[in-house]
């Protein structure tokens, strides 16, 4: 048997599944309840904020996970972080 691998990912999206789960996501960030804490912080729309060891205390930090042969299509993704959220948004990509 010779199959190409796939990230499970792709599936997602082709189904939807994925668009449905950043919606949710997204939802879930402007009244976050995601900690014990409950705070309900608006987390899509303030700055990053840092304590005095640098651990981020509120605000919005994107993880993007940088693939091989640019499957995660990174130029386009950044585009769209800059022009839909913020050009100062704190990004921290990962290879």
């Amino acid at each position: 048997m010779n199959t190409a691998f796939e990230p499970a990912y792709l599936a997602l999206h082709r189904s939807g599944e994925l668009q449905r789960r950043v919606e949710r996501a997204w939802r879930q960030l402007k009244n976050c309840d995601l900690c014990p804490h409950y705070c309900h912080v608006n987390r899509r729309e303030s700055d990053l904020v840092l304590d005095a060891y640098g651990i981020a205390q509120r605000g919005l930090l994107i993880r993007h996970l940088i693939l091989p042969n640019d499957l995660a299509n990174t130029e386009t993704v950044l585009a769209f972080i800059a022009r839909e959220i913020s050009p100062d948004t704190y990004l921290n990509t990962v290879k």
